[in-house]
């Protein structure tokens, strides 16, 4: 009997631990992606120039191509298409396209627009 409460001690010992490994790495993943992703998109849509909030969406970007944020889902049971990477990180680059192929002639107000 004292081997099996020793068994159970050891077994609660290693599986807290890897859950404590677990929290860390998804904790330090969080602060990551928002200090190197989610910060820029924040300044990219408050920019007042086109070419700030260029400059900032393409830190954004480039952080999730070297991230491997660019396809995928991010649920573990439930494939919900508000979970849909794939989409995020089309519209993010969609949305930077469109204001590199902005022309520079363009009006205040079609500026604003596209920004």
């Amino acid at each position: 009997m004292a081997k099996m409460k020793n068994l159970f001690l050891v077994l609660s010992i290693v599986v807290t631990l890897a859950m404590c490994v677990w929290a860390t790495i998804r904790i330090v993943k969080y602060v990551n992606f928002s200090l190197n992703c989610e910060a820029y998109l924040k300044r990219a849509a408050d920019a007042n120039t086109v070419e700030l909030a260029k400059t900032e969406l393409k830190k954004a970007i480039d952080y999730a191509e070297e991230n491997g944020l660019t396809t995928g889902v991010v649920s573990i049971f439930l494939k919900n298409p508000v979970n849909d990477i794939g989409f995020w990180y089309t519209n993010i680059n969609s949305a930077y396209d469109e204001l590199v192929n902005l022309s520079p002639d363009a009006t205040s107000l079609e500026k604003t627009n596209v920004r």
